[in-house]
């Protein structure tokens, strides 16, 4: 380091004395000129420390969906990565006269109002399908929700983006999330395909000014009757957001600066940990103005959030990781299967797994004996279940008399869900 030091500040004495020289010797011009330069010189270092900054949940939020740095290694990740780890949840709008959209005076903070009709949204409020990644077919936003260290901590974050039709003014978005089903608990009479609010839902706007030189990012709850806001800090420490600023970006279809956004939450030390096993209904919109009292105008298809996360490293299992009950009506059997010695197993269930946990269905083996007094009524090997989402699976055993076997798994620590 203190050779860093060192060579640095030769580096600037050097500076000094040939701009010395050059402003007693140079004319005007050339000295316009070589100050230019300089600048010029020192710009890929400052890009490079700002990209440092732009990386809350290890995502790049720099306005575009590729990944910008050489991989390995993975992290920060960008909607281009392969593979991305997390699950997304999709969505797709259409644009014109048979678009879904809001009604003439529905207004966002007010559910009685809203009317779901089809029609064309104005140009700036209209989500459409412009993000390709790898040639896919185009989607008009996502949301992925993953665990990233942050201080040494795992926290949760979630992410998002949006395409939309024009950028001849700002851009309000919204994504909704929602613990009702609008199938059974509808947002009013005139808008069936989105669900009701209850206590707990969130929001999460995504609010543009001056052509996306000023990005806002906000949280709110609902609390049964309006949305209590949320503090979510300030940008670049638990928040982060972009618009492309770049007329042409790889992955959009469209051309032309503030026509994509997106950004990067942590949910956990803002709205609260979601759990894994949280039913949410998603959905974006668009509103004409930053107020939550504005009007609503463009509404994507309501989509249930996709939660899971890939973390094989910490889907081990082994002991007594599964939970185990025998019926059969035939033989009187209703038994809950007690705890097991793994080294052994002569008795209840135990579970074993090799090496690094993973999504597949193979990668249990259970060993499953039912001793009454005498000797085994059922016994059985090599049963496979799988460690990553097996939270409730049923299996047949092939016998004379089948019992019925009932494997109830708990969550697994660091297993995907």
């Amino acid at each position: 380091m203190k050779n860093v030091r060192e060579g640095f500040m030769l580096t600037k004495t050097r500076f000094q004395r040939l701009w010395r020289l050059l402003a007693s010797t140079a004319p005007r011009p050339l000295l316009i000129i070589t100050a230019l330069l300089l600048l010029l010189i020192g710009l890929p270092l400052a890009n490079r420390a700002t990209f440092a900054g732009n990386t809350v949940g290890s995502f790049e939020i720099d306005g575009d969906l590729t990944v910008e740095h050489a991989v390995p290694p993975a992290e920060p990740i960008d909607w281009d990565s392969s593979p991305f780890p997390a699950a997304l949840t999709t969505f797709t709008d259409g644009t014109g006269p048979t678009d879904d959209i809001f009604g003439q005076g529905s207004k966002e903070d007010t559910q009685s109002t809203w009317n779901c009709v089809a029609g064309s949204a104005p140009p700036k409020d209209d989500i459409v399908n412009e993000i390709s990644i790898n040639g896919a077919s185009p989607i008009a936003g996502e949301i992925a929700v993953r665990f990233a260290p942050a201080g040494g901590v795992q926290k949760q974050f979630l992410y998002a983006n949006w395409s939309r039709l024009s950028n001849n003014g700002d851009a309000h978005i919204d994504y909704e999330f929602n613990q009702a089903d609008p199938s059974t608990t509808p947002a009013s009479p005139g808008c069936p395909q989105l669900p009701a609010r209850s206590p707990g839902d969130f929001l999460i706007s995504f609010d543009t000014q001056n052509g996306g030189g000023s990005i806002t990012l906000s949280a709110f709850t609902w609390n049964g009757s309006a949305f209590v806001p949320l503090s979510v800090g300030s940008q670049g420490n638990l928040w982060d957001a972009a618009v492309n600023t770049a007329a042409s970006i790889t992955g959009l279809t469209a051309t032309g600066t503030n026509l994509f956004g997106e950004l990067a939450l942590n949910v956990t030390d803002t709205i609260g940990e979601i759990p894994c096993n949280k039913v949410l209904f998603a959905s974006m919109k668009t509103r004409a103005s930053t107020s939550l009292s504005a009007e609503v105008k463009d509404r994507t298809k309501v989509k249930p959030l996709n939660f899971t996360v890939f973390n094989p490293a910490g889907a081990n299992a082994s002991g007594n990781a599964f939970a185990a009950r025998i019926q059969d009506t035939v033989l009187g059997i209703n038994q809950t299967l007690p705890a097991a010695t793994p080294a052994t197993c002569t008795q209840g269930v135990c579970s074993s797994q090799s090496g690094i946990g993973s999504t597949s269905n193979s990668n249990q083996v259970l060993n499953v004996a039912v001793p009454p007094p005498g000797g085994s009524v059922l016994q059985a090997n090599v049963l496979s279940a799988s460690s990553t989402n097996a939270r409730r699976a049923r299996a047949r055993l092939t016998r004379r008399q089948t019992p019925r076997l009932i494997l109830a798994s708990p969550s697994l620590p660091g297993s995907t869900s």
